[in-house]
């Protein structure tokens, strides 16, 4: 039996001018669906923050929440919520980060825990300057004021070297910190990656288990920029049913600049990587991944040789092979894929001003 996907694209202007949130509405269910897409927010730069780079989460109730690279008070990003009443949307500013040791200029989206609280990387900031792990709870008591902000404990600080991740990286001259959400094991344990640190400094997958009352960091691989690992992992893991994490790199492979997807299986104690797939293309620049119940994983791409596309990976007779299921046109960036509980794919992306959708058989 044949099914459908179906797959409904927004194309921004570039990422770092992002100044707006908005939804997208199936409205029909025709092949070539029909969308509407409606501005929900529109950031000021001030408390409630600016350049909402790394979109958004969708919690239980349907509350949003998310981060931006710059606004707040101290000018260094924010972590917000924002609260559907009718056909009207509520931002409301949960933490403003301080810089320094507090962490500051989030890229990465917020995961909701098991506990409801709000977990999260900051890219730079921290004792350091290699970027932060934090937890946002709410207050113990109920909140009476307008603005309510939200308790913030620090999980781990960056240190950079081989036993640790560091946030942040310089590529042609431009300071850039790791798009990474966290995921969590059901022992509630945190994993994430970090585009540097690590061995070779070129990132590390990691684990965080509580200890002692507090959180203790343990690097489950450390890439290398040897010719056959990949490395700089910047958008984060995610679990199957048998406890394998699986993701992308940046750079590394066949061509070195195509990137990689990997596979992390743990074995009394220990990590042990496996490439999955190495031959992406010249700049591809392969986003984070999402993975469907029949164990297909699906990501999009940068610039380069697929131009950028949502591609499907699919593992037959213990290889995987690439499927690309729309491409668009050169010089696009996609950002990382979303998808609904139908199976509908959203994705933001560069560099363009107008709406699109395609459909795609499997």
């Amino acid at each position: 039996m044949t099914s459908r996907q179906h797959f409904a694209f927004r194309l921004l202007f570039p990422a770092f001018a992002l100044a707006t949130l908005g939804l997208l509405t199936t409205i029909a269910t025709t092949p070539a669906e029909a969308q509407t897409f409606s501005v929900i927010h529109t950031f000021t730069g001030g408390a409630d923050g600016g350049v909402p780079y790394s979109g958004v989460t969708v919690g239980a109730t349907g509350t949003l929440y998310g981060t931006t690279f710059e606004g707040g008070t101290n000018g260094y990003g924010v972590t917000f919520k924002l609260t559907q009443r009718g056909s009207d949307w509520t931002l409301s500013p949960l933490h403003e980060f301080a810089g320094g040791s507090d962490g500051e200029n989030p890229w990465a989206p917020v995961t909701v825990g098991p506990n409801g609280a709000l977990y999260g990387t900051t890219g730079f900031g921290g004792s350091t300057g290699g970027g932060t792990v934090f937890e946002l709870q709410p207050p113990p008591t109920v909140c009476k004021t307008t603005t309510c902000y939200w308790d913030e404990t620090l999980l781990h600080t960056f240190q950079g070297g081989a036993n640790d991740g560091w946030g942040n990286y310089e590529m042609y001259g431009n300071m850039i910190a790791s798009y990474a959400n966290l995921t969590f094991d059901q022992a509630g344990n945190i994993y994430g990656t970090t585009a540097a640190g690590g061995s070779s400094n070129v990132g590390v997958a990691f684990e965080l288990t509580t200890s002692s009352g507090g959180w203790t960091i343990d690097i489950l691989h450390s890439f290398s920029n040897n010719g056959t690992d990949g490395y700089r992992p910047e958008y984060g893991v995610i679990f199957d049913p048998a406890g394998n994490l699986y993701g992308t790199t940046e750079s590394g492979g066949m061509q070195q600049e195509s990137g990689t997807a990997f596979e992390l299986s743990p074995s009394g104690g220990t990590w042990t990587e496996n490439i999955i797939y190495n031959n992406f293309g010249l700049e591809v620049y392969p986003t984070a991944l999402i993975r469907d119940q029949s164990g297909n994983l699906y990501s999009s791409t940068g610039i380069g040789d697929l131009e950028g596309s949502v591609i499907e990976l699919t593992l037959s007779n213990g290889s995987w092979t690439l499927s690309a299921l729309h491409n668009f046109f050169s010089n696009c960036l996609p950002q990382p894929l979303a998808r609904d509980a139908a199976g509908n794919f959203m994705e933001p992306v560069s560099l363009a001003a107008d709406w699109m959708t395609a459909t795609s058989s499997s």
